[in-house]
């Protein structure tokens, strides 16, 4: 209810309701107005309008920007929108297809460029969550981009072919890592991991390829774990980690947890299902 004016005792005098009509979407451009902003995050019903102009099809205005989350936008698109996109510290929502050929909001033509040149734009680039969809053929070289980078959520979506973890090792600056796969994606190079001692954080998803933890001997900072759905039969490769004080477990294949029990800086311990 809105009323212009208020009575004495302080309630509303004369209050009528306002009524707005239904919005089925937002206009990204819009956003611009908000020039202070230091996150964004925008979900699937906030879009570029079809009929918004092209020079407006930008968040140029948000020089204060740091993070930002669109909904399954490429880099070439993102780095579009904005002034400055080596001030991004954190991209989220991104996916990396062979379709993304060309930017989303503008029919210019990008042959000839750089193939690197979308990733290079977010040279501070330290949070980064990235969808692969199936038909993405250029595995994870992409990566080298990055190297302030230092949390990493990667999801697998392909299983047209196995995808090499190795450019994992060009993350020198990578404390936390989310790998999440599918029922059908496979990989390789997993003991890339054993690379990887200053990882404090990690999470292994739905990897039928992972069947022994042995890489977490050479991970000494590593605080946190997280497995599911992996073929591993125990847990040996844990066995006297002195620094893990968060670990979950939901692998239907393990048979063994011996190894818990030397686990001596352990504070929370979740359990799923296992045989």
């Amino acid at each position: 209810d809105y009323a212009k004016s208020m009575n004495e005792d302080g309630t509303a005098k004369d209050p009528e309701t306002l009524y707005f009509p239904i919005t089925d979407s937002i206009d990204k451009a819009d956003m611009q107005v908000f020039t202070g902003l230091n996150k964004l995050f925008l979900g699937y019903q906030v879009n570029f309008h079809y009929d918004t102009p092209s020079d407006r099809k930008t968040l140029k205005s948000l020089t204060n920007l740091r993070y930002y989350s669109g909904e399954n936008e490429d880099f070439r698109t993102v780095a579009k929108l904005f002034a400055n996109p080596e001030q991004i510290l954190g991209l989220y929502n991104i996916t990396l297809d062979d379709d993304a050929t060309n930017d989303s909001y503008s029919n210019e033509n990008t042959e000839g460029e750089n193939p690197d040149a979308p990733f290079k734009a977010f040279s501070s680039l330290e949070e980064l969550t990235v969808h692969m969809d199936d038909d993405y053929a250029k595995g994870l070289q992409f990566l080298r981009n990055f190297p302030r980078l230092k949390t990493l959520a990667l999801g697998l979506y392909g299983d047209k072919r196995p995808m090499d973890l190795s450019p994992l090792s060009s993350l020198s600056s990578l404390s936390n890592l989310d790998l999440l796969g599918t029922s059908h994606c496979t990989v390789e190079n997993i003991t890339v991991l054993s690379g990887m001692p200053q990882l404090e954080q990690l999470s292994l998803r739905n990897l039928k390829d992972v069947k022994d933890l042995n890489f977490v001997q050479n991970m000494p900072n590593l605080k946190s774990l997280h497995l599911e759905n992996l073929s591993i039969l125990n847990l040996d490769g844990l066995s006297g980690h002195l620094s893990l004080n968060s670990l979950s477990i939901d692998c239907s294949s393990l048979e063994n947890v011996n190894a818990l029990s030397t686990l001596s800086s352990l504070q929370t311990l979740s359990f799923g299902y296992h045989t």
